[in-house]
């Protein structure tokens, strides 16, 4: 989130770390886990050498589905690195749509 505040909004650090300490220890809700599924990632090219693998290479990842009543949320964890993506799923009577976020995933206390 800071990173988000300093690129988005043209904050400094220090004025994003800040916004953060604010807005979320104050709003906390609590998700049902609907359900976690375990997938693989297959991987092609070796990281360190960029030689093709034959055959690839696959990891596991994590798919968790989670929300509340009106609001529906998902977030990959891939095999490889932590650059999670968290999908927000929306709609109405005329339409739907997908909100998505992209980061770095770590688990805060």
């Amino acid at each position: 989130m800071i990173e988000y505040y300093m690129q988005t909004e043209k904050l400094s650090r220090e004025e994003a770390i800040s916004k953060v300490k604010v807005t979320y220890p104050l709003f906390h809700p609590a998700y049902d886990i609907y359900h976690i599924g375990k997938i693989y990632d297959a991987i092609f090219i070796d990281e360190v050498s960029r030689t093709t693998l034959k055959p690839p290479r696959y990891l596991p990842a994590y798919l968790i589905m989670f929300g509340d009543k009106g609001s529906n949320y998902s977030v990959y964890i891939p095999g490889r690195n932590n650059n999670a993506i968290l999908s927000e799923y929306a709609g109405n009577n005329e339409a739907s749509w997908v909100n998505l976020r992209f980061g770095k995933c770590r688990k805060i206390n």
